[in-house]
Formats: structure tokens, sequence, C-alpha cells
């Protein structure tokens, strides 16, 4: 068997996921969507916030 055959034979190998992965993925999971969405909210402030002029340049 060559290298090319025996790296498809691998990669077409049915792939063990330990469970603790799994776990470890159902709490990332959340924490990635709460992060998101803390990053969305603080967007919508910054594009909603009220802009402020630069004393310095408006006596110019």
């Amino acid at each position: 068997m060559n290298l090319e055959e025996k790296m498809k034979q691998d990669l077409c190998r049915e792939l063990i996921i330990p469970e603790v992965v799994d776990e470890k993925l159902s709490e990332a999971y959340p924490h990635i969507l709460s992060m998101q969405q803390k990053d969305v909210n603080r967007k919508d402030a910054i594009r909603t916030a009220p802009k402020k002029q630069n004393k310095n340049r408006a006596q110019s």
C-alpha cells in the first residue's frame, strides 16, 4: 500500500470523539453566543450614541 492509499484509508476511518470533548463543546457554545450578543449590543450602543464634538476643533 502506497502512502496516498494509506492516507485515504486513514481519512475514511470513523473518528471516535471522547465524551469530555462533547461536554466542553456544550459549555463553550453558550459562552460564544453570549459573547457575540454582547458584541452586537456594544456595536448598537456605539452606533446610536450621540457623537461628541471636539471642543478644540469647534473653536478653530
